[in-house]
C-alpha cells in the first residue's frame, strides 16, 4: 500500500505508474490523480504547445521553429498527398527514418501510416505503384 501525494488517500501499489526514479519503484501520485494532472496541463493551448515543443525536441530533436519552418518549405501541406489538412488532428506528423532517426519531412496521417506500414520500403512502395498502374481502370 502507498499513499498518494495528490489524493491523499492510502491505495494498493497496481494504482500508481512505474516511477523508476522513487525509492519504492512507483510515482508518487495515483494513476487517477497523474490523470486529472494531464488533462489540467493540457487543458489550455499554451500547455498544448509546451507539450508539442518537448515531445518534437525529445522525440526528433527539433523545436517548434524548425517544425513551422519545415511546413513552410513544404508549402503548409503534406509533403506526399499535398494535403493541407492533417486528417487525424491538428498538426502533421513528424516523419523520419527509423533506423537512423533523421527528419524526412511532415505528413498528414494517412500518408505517414501508409509508408511506415509498407515498412519504409522503397521496392515495396514501387510495386505498390505499379500495382495501382496495372489495376487502375
Amino acid at each position: 500500500m502507498k499513499t498518494c501525494k495528490g489524493c491523499k488517500v492510502e491505495k494498493p501499489f497496481t494504482e500508481f505508474y512505474v516511477g523508476v526514479r522513487n525509492a519504492d519503484g512507483y510515482r508518487p501520485k495515483c494513476r487517477a490523480c497523474m490523470s486529472d494532472y494531464y488533462k489540467q496541463k493540457n487543458a489550455t493551448q499554451e500547455g498544448r504547445q509546451k507539450n508539442r515543443a518537448w515531445f518534437y525536441k525529445r522525440k526528433y530533436g527539433i523545436t517548434l521553429e524548425d517544425y513551422d519552418a519545415m511546413l513552410e518549405k513544404q508549402g503548409g501541406c503534406c509533403a506526399i498527398c499535398k494535403s493541407e489538412t492533417s486528417k487525424r488532428n491538428d498538426y502533421f506528423m513528424v516523419d523520419h527514418d527509423h533506423e537512423t532517426g533523421a527528419v524526412r519531412g511532415l505528413l498528414c496521417s494517412p500518408c505517414n501510416s501508409a509508408i511506415g506500414l509498407l515498412g519504409d520500403n522503397i521496392s515495396t512502395l514501387q510495386n505498390a505503384i505499379n500495382y495501382l498502374s496495372t489495376h487502375t481502370h
